[in-house]
């Protein structure tokens, strides 16, 4: 029988710890800069340390969060690709075993609309270089690489809205035509986003939707992967 049993979670605990490091980061990074400055003013040497060791513990727990952010971001491109390969897999032998012709053209015309779809890990990796460039280069040339930085993150989570789009909505028409309305159609779904709305809500939001997103499209994207995973065994048992 065909194995399509590799599939790539992503670790929703690396997800969860991204946002509470982040949190904790961020607020105690506020308290310890507010405390500093305090003790400074004051004159206060006990509290100016005090401060100072909270900013830099929250500063050193914030560059945690922020590298296992890039890392579940990473993964959200690979687990979407791995999955896009078992469904190419699928129809190819859905293809070699049709028994007739139109089942075989419409096979053949689902993997061909699979062309040219997928996540590119280059947009994330140009988003990290640029990014790293640009917070170490001084002045225009700096803010220009992290402009350029942030387009590249946009394109690659545009990338990941449209793929998660794209590979639900025609697996969901090969599993009813394979195994008609009932159960086995995975009923983990994941949720339809825009990548400009995203953006905005997280400006608007000063980066607490974009926490929210990391956690519940983790969350969204294993539950999907799970029932998809289930339907996609159901469908070889079948035709074994």
């Amino acid at each position: 029988m065909l194995d399509l049993s590799v599939e790539k979670r992503v670790n929703a605990n690396t997800a969860l710890a991204s946002v509470v490091l982040s949190t904790v980061g961020i607020l105690g990074t506020a308290v310890g800069f507010f405390g500093f400055m305090g003790g400074l003013l004051s004159s206060s040497p006990l509290g100016t340390i005090g401060a100072g060791g909270i900013l830099l513990v929250s500063l050193f727990l914030g560059m945690v969060g922020t590298v296992l952010q890039l890392v579940v971001v990473y993964q959200w491109g690979g687990a979407l690709n791995t999955n896009l390969a078992n469904l190419r897999l699928l129809l190819q032998h859905l293809v070699a075993l049709a028994g007739d012709e139109t089942e075989r053209v419409t096979f053949q015309g689902a993997l061909e609309r699979l062309t040219g779809m997928g996540v590119s890990s280059g947009l994330f990796w140009g988003y990290v270089l640029l990014h790293l460039a640009g917070f170490f280069l001084p002045g225009g040339a700096g803010k220009l690489l992290g402009f350029l930085a942030f387009v590249f993150i946009a394109f690659y989570l545009n990338a990941v809205f449209k793929l998660t789009d794209a590979i639900q909505d025609l697996r969901e028409k090969l599993y009813t035509h394979l195994l008609g309305e009932g159960t086995c159609i995975p009923k983990s779904r994941i949720r339809h986003r825009n990548v400009f709305v995203s953006l905005v809500f997280m400006v608007l939001t000063l980066g607490i939707y974009w926490l929210f997103l990391l956690y519940n499209l983790t969350t969204e994207i294993n539950l999907y992967l799970d029932d998809d995973q289930a339907a996609r065994n159901r469908i070889l048992q079948e035709l074994a």
